[in-house]
């Protein structure tokens, strides 16, 4: 028997032999005595395996307890480790668009190239970055005018002009009252006059136009002029000299008197001519107010010419040769005196 227990302790001692769990020394003695006193020596073998698994077993619990102590301990005192694994995925989702120098090399070059065909196209085209306007009024007196694309306008009184260069780089003149234009020439960009009745396309010419409520009036000193009618289409090309009316019903050619500038250059200029178309250029001209009590003065004649001629200054000059009398009530010339003409 002696021989069965160190034969089982040798083999207990082999099989755990790297434990450090001290205790289960005692305990195999333990149930070692009590199994010799309370079993037969027939169960002797079974009892020897059956103390050997509880042993067994305690043996293996507490090495699983001392293992997850050791592991809880490791784990709330070692430092973080960091998984290289995932580190460099990390890693390599940041560098896997990585920096092309020469793809930005390029974008940048064809965004000068696109920025430079579009300046070339406006220059081409004469465009602007966006439309010039202006507005000029004359009021009671004559006003003179430099546009922005350097022509020059003379405004009658009571005149409005609106000036716009557009996106396109036409030059654009809506008109009401009476101008008269020294355009500045430019053949890539028109000079358009809108009027009431007609619109008027020039690329560098001096002509005098108005536009009232019920027609327009053109008359061209130099260069050429296209007229077309806004409500049948209908063109006309004029030559200097020639003046037109253009109505609701078309263009019409008409005759005028040669001092029908006088209000710009100051100059009227006569020759047997009747005091009645005299007193009208005056009207026309200046918008003078004349009254004439005794209507056989209006069928004389006269000649001569007037320099810086103003309404005054003429009809002082006609009251003498004529031997009437002038005098101005409420800016109303009134001339009196009987008929006596000097030729």
């Amino acid at each position: 028997m002696k021989h069965d227990e160190d034969q089982l302790k040798k083999f207990l001692q082999t099989r755990f032999k790297n434990n450090k769990v001290e205790p289960s020394k005692d305990m195999f003695d333990n149930i070692y005595n009590g199994t010799i006193h309370h079993q037969h020596s027939s169960n002797r073998k079974i009892w020897y395996s059956t103390a050997a698994m509880i042993i067994i077993l305690l043996g293996i619990g507490s090495i699983l307890n001392y293992t997850t102590k050791d592991e809880k301990l490791d784990h709330t005192n070692s430092p973080k480790v960091v998984v290289e694994g995932k580190r460099d995925s990390i890693t390599q989702k940041k560098q896997a668009i990585p920096k092309n120098k020469e793809n930005e090399k390029e974008l940048v070059n064809n965004d000068s190239v696109l920025r430079k065909i579009n300046q070339q196209k406006k220059e081409n085209l004469n465009i602007v970055d966006a439309p010039m306007s202006e507005t000029f009024t004359s009021e009671n007196q004559l006003k003179n005018v430099i546009l922005r694309d350097k022509s020059t306008i003379t405004m009658q009184k009571e005149s409005q002009v609106d000036f716009t260069i557009t996106n396109q780089g036409n030059r654009m003149v809506n008109l009401n009252g009476n101008v008269f234009f020294d355009v500045a020439k430019d053949p890539k960009r028109p000079f358009i006059v809108q009027g009431k009745h007609s619109r008027i396309q020039v690329t560098g010419t001096s002509f005098m136009m108005s536009s009232q409520k019920d027609n327009d009036k053109i008359t061209l000193i130099e260069g050429s002029v296209t007229i077309t009618h806004l409500k049948t289409g209908i063109t006309k090309n004029i030559i200097p000299g020639q003046n037109f009316i253009i109505n609701t019903t078309g263009i019409v050619s008409l005759k005028k008197s040669p001092n029908q500038f006088a209000w710009k250059t100051g100059n009227l200029s006569y020759k047997n001519t009747s005091i009645g178309m005299l007193m009208q250029d005056l009207k026309e001209n200046y918008d003078a107010k004349i009254e004439v009590q005794n209507p056989m003065l209006l069928n004389c004649s006269y000649t001569g010419t007037f320099k810086n001629a103003t309404p005054e200054k003429v009809l002082s000059i006609l009251s003498i040769t004529l031997g009437s009398q002038l005098e101005k009530k409420n800016n109303t010339f009134v001339i009196t005196g009987n008929s006596s003409c000097a030729n």
